[in-house]
């Protein structure tokens, strides 16, 4: 099964249901936060603004905040200069870059809804999805590793989607109708914050999502690493009160725990580009690299072996279902053929 839709449906969809279902949410638009104040053994509070009032502040205390603001967190900052410590953090640099936009009247070849067309290590670094979405509109993204990033003037993008693997993605778009501009996105860098590995943690105060771990986003694992973290939180309020004093530090430190299985299987297919700065794939890793290949050859023959790998890639399974006798027979099998 696959769900297409835009990201503003998604968001929308997912912040209408929680106002519905959830009488005791409420949601304060156009604010910016100006600081945060944390303490061991005192409250969080925030201090923010809004845009109806940009002159006057306001400061919120809190029984327990949770920053997921994204890539951009400023939570790093705002626990160095409060007295507990540097946040470590590891980075790895594949240099993606990638553009979007949409399309109406997509010329698709009968029987095909979708497409993704996957670059290939070490040289072909250009790849592309076409997907289907609301209003009868595809969403076109092109990227490109190891700073090959897609142009996003018109020219430039179709000769960059007829550049790919395969041309499926410029026939679709070739004469198809544009409904927006171009988007486009570099993502140099990504990080992996090791939050609560020193002694010293802020009560009730918790970081999430990609204020925590911001791996590249072409694999899209992003959102599902996420409920994988809030799934470990989950499970902690179960046997320990939020309220405790020492619930942060130890929800902390699994939550970071929790994102470690995403991050290995996004880095390691980064170490893949040898432009890619921060990983270099050593013996081990460039057998893995070699499985996995297989696996994709695979994959084209053998329907089985493509949704056990579609799900081990979307962590609703976890990588030893491709090593049970059976699935390595059909790789094999494949690899002979």
């Amino acid at each position: 099964e696959f769900l297409c839709a835009s990201r503003p449906l998604i968001e929308h969809t997912l912040r209408s249901v929680l106002l519905s279902d959830c009488n005791n949410v409420s949601i304060r638009n156009q604010c910016n936060v100006l600081n945060v104040t944390l303490a061991e053994n005192s409250p969080p509070s925030v201090t923010l603004s809004t845009s109806c009032n940009p002159g006057q502040q306001e400061t919120v205390t809190a029984d327990f905040l949770v920053d997921a603001s994204g890539r951009n967190s400023h939570a790093p900052a705002w626990l160095q200069q409060q007295g507990f410590g540097a946040v470590n953090k590891i980075q790895v640099k594949p240099y993606l870059g990638y553009a979007t936009r949409r399309y109406s009247n997509v010329n698709m070849p009968p029987d095909v809804r979708a497409t993704l067309v996957m670059a290939k290590d070490p040289d072909i670094t250009r790849g592309g999805v076409l997907f289907p979405i609301e209003n009868n509109q595809y969403i076109c993204t092109l990227y490109g590793f190891s700073k090959d990033y897609p142009p996003t003037e018109e020219s430039g993008f179709l000769a960059y989607a007829k550049s790919l693997r395969s041309d499926i993605i410029y026939n679709g778009i070739q004469h198809a109708t544009p409904e927006s501009d171009f988007k486009a996105f570099i993502k140099k860098e990504s990080t992996y914050h090791l939050y609560a590995k020193s002694s010293k943690w802020p009560m009730g105060f918790l970081v999430m999502g990609d204020a925590v771990c911001s791996f590249n986003p072409i694999y899209g694992q992003g959102i599902t690493a996420s409920l994988l973290a809030t799934e470990t939180l989950i499970e902690i309020t179960k046997r320990t009160d939020p309220l405790h004093p020492a619930f942060a530090k130890i929800a902390q430190r699994k939550v970071v725990r929790a994102y470690r299985a995403a991050w290995i299987i996004s880095t390691n297919e980064d170490s893949r580009w040898p432009a890619t700065e921060g990983i270099k794939a050593g013996r081990v890793l460039r057998a893995m690299h070699q499985f996995s290949n297989l696996i994709g050859k695979a994959a084209t023959y053998n329907k089985k072996v493509t949704f056990a790998y579609i799900k081990v890639l979307h962590m609703t399974a976890t990588p030893t279902t491709l090593l049970t006798p059976m699935m390595l027979a059909r790789v094999l099998w494949a690899k002979f053929r």
